[in-house]
């Protein structure tokens, strides 16, 4: 994974850093696509290290101008922007280091990270080798684990939508992993996609 850096900043992000204020969460995921394919955002996704900093951060949210509460459910608290209009999804089903998130995605235009230094503020991301490379050529490529294929599968054609196709190597790894998916919970395997 790369780590650049508050010198080599895109200015794009810097659209990020009202979401980013006044909390110890991390942006990760899906939203960056859109950034860098000059496209609205339409939700942006906070991780957490820990409860602790998920639950200030919700706080945070509660008390802040601008925001009112969206939605909520046992995976995500949600805030919508009242003058952007963006959702703000505060994530509770998985605490960890950007690094531990991002290795949990499994489509690498996925594996990108907005993150504040705890010791001096300053931002900097964290994303795989292969990001903008993918991104550029519309390659949908699952570089993680698949530790939910059922969803992998499902979000494969969201993406296909927004004319993102999977390479050869990751059809052929998604249709391995089918086989031996266990579909007894098929509609909570759907949720599960972390993006």
């Amino acid at each position: 994974m790369k780590f650049i850096t508050n010198d080599d900043i895109f200015f794009r992000l810097r659209f990020l850093d009202k979401y980013m204020a006044e909390h110890n969460g991390f942006i990760a995921g899906g939203c960056f696509k859109n950034l860098f394919n000059k496209q609205k955002v339409k939700d942006i996704d906070i991780f957490f290290n820990t409860e602790k900093d998920f639950k200030e951060c919700v706080d945070m949210f509660k008390a802040k101008k601008g925001f009112k509460k969206h939605y909520s459910n046992n995976k995500v608290q949600a805030f919508k922007d009242k003058k952007s209009g963006v959702i703000v999804e505060l994530i509770k089903q998985t605490y960890g280091s950007p690094k531990d998130i991002l290795s949990i995605f499994d489509f690498s235009i996925t594996r990108f990270a907005y993150c504040k230094d705890s010791e001096d503020g300053s931002y900097y991301m964290m994303y795989v080798d292969t990001y903008f490379e993918h991104l550029a050529n519309n390659k949908l490529v699952i570089d993680g684990e698949l530790k939910h294929p059922v969803s992998t599968f499902e979000r494969s054609y969201r993406y296909k939508k927004y004319g993102y196709g999977l390479c050869r190597v990751s059809k052929e790894k998604l249709l391995n992993a089918l086989k031996t998916a266990n579909t007894d919970n098929l509609s909570s395997d759907l949720y599960f996609g972390i993006d």
